[in-house]
């Protein structure tokens, strides 16, 4: 039996330059041009308007409870759905955030940023476009869960992990090792910074070196996507980190190589709970037609899972932008989070002699975060539940390492939440 909307389907658009980085299903994918969102869309306006399924009061106002637009303060316009890849001039303006912050990405062929709910989403989505069941996601040890959950889980690729640092800074040398080892063909890199949970960002020249090793790995017929896991972005404390997104290194740095930007309001806004990320893809050999076509197929499964993100969510978060205040916002925000690290580090380094019987940080200069190495005999289980019981304290502990929120912990309680660990780990010994 045919679909009552089959015949409003288009069929996905052809692109030979996009399917060398696409899945057979990222090829398959697309939004319907013509389906009900188009209709409702083209008929906005009409005297009558019979096509979306929302409802509205005789005065033609969309019909809300007033028990529930109590808590918004909005336009109750502003409770209707949203475009299926987000209200358009939220697109835009992050969009001029992205190139304020990143001006090496200058003209390179981008699309313009879809809204997703949250980064998980965008992640996900993009797992979904260039991740087929077996290719492999080369990334640092040190990652955030979600992506075994979302990527090897899930979409069934492989995760092939390399030492996150070598020494007192960032792997290098296994990038290089993996990006160039193996037969011609896709490959498929994430690099998460600040790094989630080290909280590790690159600095300028293992930025440049990676750039350099990526390209290299071009220039030899691989076809690279790289993921830029950017949830920290713009969180940095020290002075030698890189500035800018690798994302804007890459966006035009090779025509072999696609880059991915996931990023959102999240963190650089402070705005969790809102779930509002956005996912942008560039690369030199994009076309105007290519750009046209991920922007379809993102809608397209962004259709399938979501419909369409929060509206309610992505004005706060246009309002908030547009705010006089905002950027001194942000600023006093990052200010504190970075006095917070500096005092962590300063505990770190005042006790280094005695704290290395039970554990060592691992480099960290950036994000919310802080990971403890413990020694061998000390199970870090065993810690996470006596801090916990013993001492109302909460940490999160991965295999033999301990990650710290440094974040969410107020400065002057920052050295008994150290110096408790340490006891702790001191008692297994």
């Amino acid at each position: 039996m045919t679909s009552l909307f089959y015949f409003t389907m288009n069929p996905p658009r052809k692109s030979e330059n996009l399917n060398r980085w696409l899945t057979e299903h990222g090829q398959s994918m697309f939004f319907p041009l013509n389906g009900i969102v188009k209709q409702a869309t083209e008929s906005i306006g009409v005297n009558i308007n019979a096509t979306a399924g929302v409802a509205y009061d005789d005065d033609g106002r969309l019909m809300t409870l007033p028990s529930l637009q109590k808590y918004f303060g909005l336009e109750t316009n502003r409770l209707n759905y949203a475009p299926t890849p987000g209200i358009e001039d939220l697109r835009y303006e992050w969009m001029r955030e992205i190139h304020e912050k990143n001006p090496s990405l200058g003209t390179a062929p981008t699309t313009l940023p879809i809204v997703t709910n949250g980064l998980t989403h965008g992640i996900n989505i993009t797992g979904q476009l260039f991740l087929a069941p077996g290719d492999e996601v080369i990334l640092a040890d040190k990652f955030w869960d979600n992506y075994n959950i979302m990527l090897e889980m899930g979409l069934k690729a492989k995760l092939k992990a390399f030492p996150t640092f070598d020494g007192e800074g960032y792997n290098i040398k296994d990038v290089e090792r993996m990006a160039m080892e193996g037969p011609v063909g896709k490959k498929f890199f994430v690099f998460n910074v600040p790094n989630n949970p080290t909280g590790y960002s690159l600095t300028k020249k293992e930025q440049e070196r990676i750039v350099e090793i990526l390209v290299r790995s071009a220039e030899m017929g691989n076809d690279i996507v790289v993921l830029c896991d950017d949830a920290y972005f713009g969180l940095y404390y020290e002075n030698d980190i890189a500035p800018e997104s690798i994302f804007a290194r890459l966006a035009n740095a090779h025509d072999n190589i696609l880059a991915v930007k996931i990023d959102g309001a999240t963190k650089e806004k402070f705005a969790w709970g809102l779930r509002i990320g956005f996912i942008t893809i560039g690369g030199k050999s994009l076309t105007p037609d290519d750009i046209e076509i991920l922007e379809n197929k993102i809608c397209g499964i962004i259709r399938t899972n979501a419909s369409n993100c929060s509206r309610v969510a992505q004005e706060a978060v246009l309002g908030a932008m547009s705010d006089p205040h905002h950027a001194d916002e942000i600023s006093q925000a990052t200010n504190i989070l970075k006095e917070r690290y500096l005092v962590s580090k300063q505990i770190l380094n005042e006790n280094k002699e005695k704290f290395s019987k039970c554990f060592n940080p691992l480099p960290s200069n950036s994000g919310y975060f802080l990971a403890l190495e413990l020694n061998k005999g000390i199970d870090g289980e065993i810690v996470r539940q006596t801090l916990l019981r013993d001492h109302n304290i909460g940490i999160i502990a991965v295999d033999n390492w301990l990650r710290v929120a440094f974040s969410a912990v107020n400065k002057s309680k920052i050295p008994h939440l150290f110096q408790t660990i340490y006891k702790v780990c001191e008692e297994q010994l």
